[in-house]
């Protein structure tokens, strides 16, 4: 089965339930984004970039150095808005692809 399922990915974002203080319920934080978060920014353009690449080192960088903590959905979400520029870009290569296969098929 080569299938993750979301408690393997919560170990690989580094994810830790925390009590909210009302009972029993618990929130999320974690160390990176996690993949229901990462995949609705504008970072998740459908493979690793370079500018990916230097988010996460700096990032890394920022744990070894304990300047960040865990950090919620909300949190995640908001710090990586400021690549929304990526979402037109994203949205017009995908359709670029669909219409450029969808008429390379029909020959």
């Amino acid at each position: 089965d080569d299938d993750i399922d979301s408690s393997e990915m919560d170990l690989i974002c580094g994810v830790y339930k925390t009590p909210t203080g009302q009972g029993m319920q618990t929130a999320d934080l974690s160390w990176w984004p996690k993949q229901s978060t990462w995949v609705g920014l504008n970072f998740d353009v459908g493979y690793w970039t370079p500018d990916n690449k230097v988010w996460f080192l700096t990032h890394l960088g920022k744990i070894q150095a304990g300047e960040v903590q865990p950090q919620n959905a909300r949190h995640w979400t908001n710090a990586l808005k400021k690549y929304t520029f990526m979402a037109k870009i994203v949205h017009n290569y995908r359709s670029a692809c669909t219409d450029y296969l969808s008429e390379s098929l029909d020959m």
